[in-house]
């Protein structure tokens, strides 16, 4: 099958041509949806951002027991598989936006709360944060995508 010349170029691009020009003129003339989706997307990044950095955070700097926290991971997910249909069903009541920018509202600014009560040690605190991020606010904003 003979290759377009669109797709030849995508991807054998000159330096010249390699789409950084598109770019800048996408930044001039549609700079505030490029930012908006770039900063709505970071609500992608939640609970990622919690498993793996509050666990190290929780075991290798306050001390919490892996164990301890290999279950706050565990109970957060399944409360989030428990929650997400409920919000999904929000968003079909409520609109779709107000219930994404809620979520993602709420994700940053739980995610410092969730971190701050990380030093302290206190093991049912850090359940209890954890499960509202990641059942609660991240599900929030995560309901909306269609499935």
């Amino acid at each position: 099958m003979e290759e377009s010349p669109v797709g030849h170029r995508a991807f054998f691009p000159s330096f010249a041509r390699s789409g950084i020009s598109d770019g800048l003129v996408m930044f001039r003339t549609h700079f505030a949806p490029f930012a908006q989706v770039a900063l709505m997307s970071f609500q992608t990044v939640t609970n990622t951002f919690m498993q793996a950095f509050g666990l190290a955070c929780a075991t290798q700097v306050v001390g919490i027991p892996t164990a301890a926290m290999l279950w706050v991971s565990s109970v957060g997910n399944v409360c989030a598989i428990a929650t997400q249909p409920l919000f999904a069903r929000f968003s079909d009541r409520f609109d779709r936006k107000p219930v994404f920018l809620a979520g993602v509202t709420g994700s940053a600014v739980l995610i410092f709360g969730s971190f701050t009560v990380l030093s302290p040690g206190n093991i049912p605190v850090v359940f209890l944060a954890s499960t509202l991020i990641t059942a609660g606010n991240y599900v929030l904003s995560n309901s909306v995508y269609p499935g």
